[in-house]
């Protein structure tokens, strides 16, 4: 039976649209503005060298709120495929559907529990050890926050435009203040005034590295700390607390994989831009492997990195086994978890 792309690509932005009409993003207004100028730029095919009309880009702005705020009590459609109906977080079994087709599908949950979806064009997969990974492009249907990637049990979605993307944001949010830090070091070696689409790619493309890795590392971590990390993250939706046992699996996962793949690499573009996508919450949390990086560039040995990621995998595991171990203590467990948190800087 033929596939109907055109019914399908509905199906999964309409889906979208619910998320992002259910689920507050918890922006400031600033990066909500921002992520809402790129979506429109999405929506409306415009590309990055492209002046954004203002009144047009006001005008549209309004209308998608409104069209949010009709969509608020609305459940997620189940996707028809081919004659079957999948729920849309059966992501294994609709891409067995999609794939022979060169279509990508995701169906999962990102920061705050909020559910995320999106239909692309398959690239390519490839495996690592026992994690499957899908390299999509072109994206049919999407929600405003785009991530580059995402890791579903043993499958991993690296979403090459969400990338491009998300690296097209981080460039237009240095460009406000040219700030001396490790994205402003990273941007100085692509020549992205001369041609910016030239630039992007080769940007995208190096920093897929390291979006890869990070991904390998939670693959890694989810083994190692199993269903009862889920657990207790599900509980913990839309907190400050959330964000930071978040970011205790990220200095893991990085820990584990891409630190020291970056310092095996050793390429100044991948490390700059490592450390550029980083918040200042992981950079709160993890002054150590920030001090490692500047000792690096004022030419001290890139060794201290790998010392540092090994010191960190033992510490971020005994950290993240004891917030697991904490949680299963019955009663309320969030001033636990705080307090286990306030002292786990490294």
């Amino acid at each position: 039976m033929a596939l109907d792309r055109e019914s399908l690509r509905q199906i999964v932005q309409r889906n979208c649209d619910i998320a992002d009409a259910r689920f507050e993003p918890g922006f400031t207004i600033c990066v909500y503005l921002l992520k809402m100028r790129e979506y429109f730029r999405w929506q409306r095919g415009f590309s990055y060298n492209d002046p954004l009309p203002k009144e047009l880009v006001s005008d549209w702005l309004g209308e998608q709120e409104s069209y949010w705020e009709t969509l608020e009590q609305e459940e997620f459609q189940s996707m028809a495929i081919a004659g079957e109906d999948f729920d849309p977080f059966q992501s294994d079994a609709i891409n067995a559907r999609l794939n022979p087709h060169g279509l990508v599908y995701s169906g999962g949950y990102g920061h705050f529990c909020k559910p995320h979806f999106f239909l692309a064009e398959l690239v390519r997969r490839e495996t690592y050890g026992d994690t499957e990974v899908y390299i999509s492009g072109r994206e049919l249907a999407r929600d405003l926050t785009a991530p580059s990637a995402m890791n579903l049990g043993d499958r991993v979605y690296l979403r090459g435009e969400a990338l491009r993307r998300s690296v097209w944001e981080r460039i237009e949010n240095w460009r406000w203040s040219k700030a001396d830090n490790a994205m402003g070091r990273c941007l100085a070696l692509y020549d992205l005034d001369t041609d910016t689409e030239a630039a992007l790619d080769r940007m995208s493309a190096d920093q897929m590295h390291f979006v890869l890795w990070h991904e390998l590392g939670e693959a890694r971590v989810s083994a190692l700390l199993g269903n009862d990390w889920n657990t207790m993250l599900s509980s913990l939706p839309r907190t400050g607390t959330e964000l930071m046992v978040r970011v205790v699996r990220d200095n893991l996962a990085d820990c584990l994989v891409t630190v020291p793949e970056l310092v095996k690499d050793g390429r100044s573009k991948l490390i700059h831009g490592y450390f550029g996508t980083h918040s200042p919450m992981r950079r709160k949390m993890f002054p150590a492997l920030e001090a490692a990086y500047d000792s690096w560039r004022a030419g001290g040995d890139i060794d201290e990195l790998r010392e540092v990621a090994e010191t960190g995998a033992k510490h971020w595991t005994r950290v993240a086994t004891d917030l697991i171990s904490l949680f299963s203590t019955g009663g309320d467990p969030l001033p636990l978890l705080d307090a286990r948190l306030r002292e786990a800087t490294l």
